[in-house]
């Protein structure tokens, strides 16, 4: 292989269009609650019988809500300490479409990955590469 994988994966993702979460998916005008995100070395989402949990190291936050808490987990995921979120209905939407959207940049980095002369394991990495350099790491195997 004659070049390293950084290099390719600033190459693809200069070749893609991609949307940033979550202001790409935000539109304007609608309303917008802004609020602070505990810290947490470490962020997970649990659903339990009544809801969902986000948990910030030892902190947890309850949703009833499953987008409420998928919008906020993959804001803190994206390492966001300050959040704007918006309604209900546009976050159904905005959760969804980004969902999709992550799927089929998965598809489309593994795509490109192949255009070049690397291994299994090289691609693997290689997508690991422009997922973190998304800021989507960890959102990224969901």
């Amino acid at each position: 292989m004659t070049e390293d994988l950084e290099s390719i994966a600033e190459k693809i993702l200069s070749s893609l269009d991609i949307r940033p979460f979550p202001d790409g998916y935000i539109e304007d005008g609608g309303k917008l609650a802004e609020f602070d995100l505990p810290k947490g070395d470490e962020v997970m989402m649990y659903r339990e019988l009544e809801g969902v949990f986000v948990m910030f190291g030892y902190e947890r936050i309850f949703f009833k809500d499953p987008y409420e808490a998928k919008y906020v987990y993959y804001c803190a995921k994206r390492g966001m300490s300050r959040i704007r979120m918006p309604e209900t209905k546009p976050l159904k939407r905005i959760i969804k479409e980004f969902q999709a959207d992550v799927e089929n940049l998965r598809a489309q980095l593994e795509k490109e990955a192949a255009m070049f002369s690397l291994n299994d394991d090289e691609r693997s990495r290689l997508v690991e590469i422009c997922a973190g350099k998304l800021g989507y790491d960890g959102i990224m195997d969901i």
